[in-house]
């Protein structure tokens, strides 16, 4: 997996809706300056609202304001050094790693050569087997599987990212991903 990404939560709350905007907006503000600084980062903005938090009988007693901000970039070193650097800033939410639709494209289209080899290659073998002196390809279909991540063990504990200081960077590692390519279709046998 060759693309680390992050995704990060701000929520402020304050009792009239103006004042939860503000804080969310300054909130908002300051962590995209902080991923300002590096121009490898992918930045995207989600979830962004302000809702009134109510009591037991429905009245409303304050505003709350929330959103999260999500990056991704193949600079895994990057990535870990601005987790470090907005843990005192907002929430982690999550994290992980995927692969990119070039490295993804890349693997298909080495899989579809190997794929059309030992297909041709087993056509070949059915043929002399059966006694024939040749064969022709008839409809052949090819399926691509996506990028599915392989099971493995959280890369960063929450317990972990707490610890670690506002500046420093957080120890992350990319896992794998399965990629596959199935050809399947008809062979003619011909005498």
């Amino acid at each position: 997996e060759d693309t680390a990404w992050a995704s990060f939560a701000v929520e402020k709350e304050s009792a009239n809706q103006a004042d939860a905007q503000q804080a969310g907006k300054a909130a908002l503000a300051e962590v995209i300056a902080v991923l300002k600084k590096s121009p490898t980062l992918a930045v995207s903005t989600e979830n962004l609202y302000t809702h009134p938090v109510q009591n037991s009988s429905g009245k409303i007693t304050a505003w709350r304001t929330q959103f999260s901000v999500r990056f991704e970039s193949k600079d895994t070193a990057q990535v870990a050094k601005t987790m470090g650097e907005l843990m005192g800033k907002a929430r982690l939410s999550g994290s992980g790693f995927s692969l990119s639709d070039a490295a993804q494209k890349k693997v298909q289209e080495e899989l579809i050569a190997k794929a059309v080899k030992a297909f041709e290659a087993k056509a070949k073998v059915t043929a002399n087997a059966m006694g024939f002196a040749r064969y022709e390809y008839g409809a052949m279909a090819i399926t691509q599987s996506g990028a599915m991540p392989m099971p493995r063990m959280n890369t960063v504990t929450l317990m972990g990212a707490m610890s670690k200081s506002a500046d420093s960077a957080m120890s992350i590692e990319p896992g794998y991903s399965q990629v596959s390519v199935q050809i399947s279709g008809t062979v003619k046998l011909i005498k």
